[in-house]
């Protein structure tokens, strides 16, 4: 037997593009539509808050940029091709990068990837809303017929579309002062189940 042993080394940075976050769509109720022009109502609000804030640089925040900014990053590190581990959005960086800088790639790994390949916001909305509906069913069934889970007297979809609904009517208050509704709720639960 020949053991050949080789010393690599490499350089692990921790980089975090932006964070985000995002409000569309309701987990397990369709929306009226004075229901859903409130919610649109909202998100532009956010929008143009993130604008006002922002100002111009927010046309230069979006995917294609981000990968061209961890390609600076590679070559200011003066690495031949780059190494990257990518999370949910950072699947996608990786994907793009490899897109743009195929003779600059490595070794890539891609967990949690999104279709980034949708036509509009909307259709990747639909596609994120379905995929947490589906896996809080999928949960729903699990803890239901789980004894150290089942809730005493209702399914947990009965007991979440409550909880939404209420949170919606009488935010809950944390520290005094921040409030929480069932948007929220759901948007974070949304998150969690994609």
């Amino acid at each position: 037997y020949v053991l050949i042993s080789a010393k690599i080394n490499f350089y692990l940075i921790l980089w975090s593009s932006w964070s985000y976050s995002y409000t569309f769509g309701s987990l397990r109720k369709q929306l009226n539509y004075f229901e859903f022009n409130e919610l649109l109502n909202e998100n532009g609000n956010y929008y143009d808050s993130c604008l006002e804030g922002s100002g111009e640089i927010l046309n230069y925040v979006d995917t294609t940029i981000v990968a061209r900014d961890l390609e600076a990053l590679r070559f200011a590190l003066g690495n031949e091709k780059l190494n990257f581990f990518g999370y949910s959005y950072g699947a996608v960086i990786a994907s793009k990068y490899a897109e743009l800088f195929p003779e600059n790639s490595r070794a890539l790994i891609m967990d949690g990837i999104f279709d980034h390949s949708q036509e509009n916001a909307l259709d990747f909305a639909k596609t994120e809303v379905n995929a947490a509906e589906k896996n809080l069913s999928y949960f729903s069934e699990w803890c239901d017929n789980n004894p150290d889970c089942k809730l005493p007297n209702e399914s947990i979809l009965n007991a979440f579309d409550k909880m939404i609904k209420e949170t919606n009517e009488h935010p809950l208050v944390l520290n005094g002062n921040k409030k929480i509704n069932g948007v929220q709720i759901q948007s974070n639960t949304q998150r969690y189940l994609t």
